[in-house]
């Protein structure tokens, strides 16, 4: 499964788990694992399907804490850009089991880095907070 978008595969990368509304007879693989590859199509990792529901509003709403966006018409919009102006006739949860090693080795520096760059602006001074208040 191709995830164009990469604040969605931020999302399940970081969380493990995402919705995602798609086409096709997902249904048939409910259980399965499936590949996971980035809008470059670069693999990622394998995931396992675990549900599959059909598009209606209320499993949108129910869904779209697991969607990685912040409101159930961003998701919408979001994915119609993807599907030509039409929504996914399902809606796909997937757990991500397994992120192959040079995937994990680029978050791993990416992490390092954040620690880095964060301990040197806490030494800094003055604080970004504390901005104007002087």
């Amino acid at each position: 499964m191709k995830f164009s978008d990469d604040k969605v595969l931020s999302f399940f990368l970081e969380n493990e788990i995402v919705a995602t509304m798609r086409n096709g007879k997902y249904n048939l693989l409910l259980g399965r694992e499936i590949d996971v590859e980035d809008g470059s199509n670069k693999p990622i990792g394998k995931a396992k399907v675990m549900a599959v529901f059909v598009n209606h509003p209320k499993f949108r709403k129910l869904l779209r804490k697991y969607s990685g966006f912040k409101t159930v018409e961003e998701w919408e919009e979001t994915a119609k850009a993807l599907n030509n102006g039409n929504l996914p006739r399902y809606i796909v949860l997937l757990r991500l089991i397994e992120v192959y090693d040079d995937l994990k080795s680029e978050i791993e520096e990416v992490d390092e880095f954040e620690i880095l760059l964060a301990d040197e602006l806490s030494r800094s001074s003055p604080h970004p907070e504390m901005v104007g208040e002087e």
